[in-house]
C-alpha cells in the first residue's frame, strides 16, 4: 500500500531540488518580499518549521506560511509546499482517525487541508494550526455522520 505522506516528501524534496523548484522560488519572491532572503526552497521550509521557542520565533514562523498561503490560492507548487509543511500533522490526524476511516483517512484528510490552504481566511493567526483545527473538524464532523 502507498503511503501517501511518504509520496508527498519525496515528491517535494524532488521539486525543491529541481531547476523549476529554483524558478518557482525566484517567483513567489517576487510576489512575497519576505521570501526574498531564501536561497532555495528548502531554506523556505526550514524556516517555517524551526522548532525555536518564544511568541517571535513562531510569529516568523506564521509569516512564512501564511507567505505561502496567499500564494497557494492560484499557484499548485504553493499548495504542495503548504502540505509538505503541514505533513507532520496531517499524518497525526490520520493515525487518531485511521479506525473510524480506514485507508481512505490519509486522502481524506490531505483533501481537507488543500480545501482550507486554498480558502484560508487570512486574518486568522496560527495558520499551522488552524488548517490542522479544520481537518480535524472536519474528520470528527465525517465521523459523527457514520454513526
Amino acid at each position: 500500500m502507498p503511503d501517501l505522506f511518504s509520496d508527498l516528501t519525496e515528491s517535494w524534496e524532488a521539486f525543491a531540488g529541481s531547476a523549476s523548484g529554483r524558478r518557482t522560488l525566484r517567483q513567489w519572491q517576487e510576489a512575497e518580499n519576505l521570501l526574498t532572503t531564501f536561497v532555495a526552497l528548502t531554506d523556505v521550509v526550514t524556516a517555517a518549521q524551526a522548532r525555536t521557542r518564544g511568541r517571535a520565533a513562531m510569529d516568523a514562523r506564521d509569516e512564512i506560511h501564511l507567505a505561502i498561503l496567499r500564494l497557494a490560492a492560484n499557484d499548485a507548487d504553493a499548495r504542495h509546499a503548504a502540505l509538505y509543511l503541514l505533513r507532520p500533522g496531517l499524518a497525526q490526524l490520520t493515525r487518531k482517525y485511521r479506525d473510524r476511516f480506514g485507508e481512505d483517512t490519509a486522502s481524506a484528510a490531505v483533501e481537507a487541508a488543500l480545501d482550507r490552504i486554498v480558502n484560508y481566511p487570512h486574518g486568522r493567526p496560527r495558520p499551522a494550526a488552524c488548517i490542522l483545527r479544520h481537518v480535524d473538524h472536519v474528520l470528527w464532523r465525517a465521523h459523527l455522520r457514520q454513526l
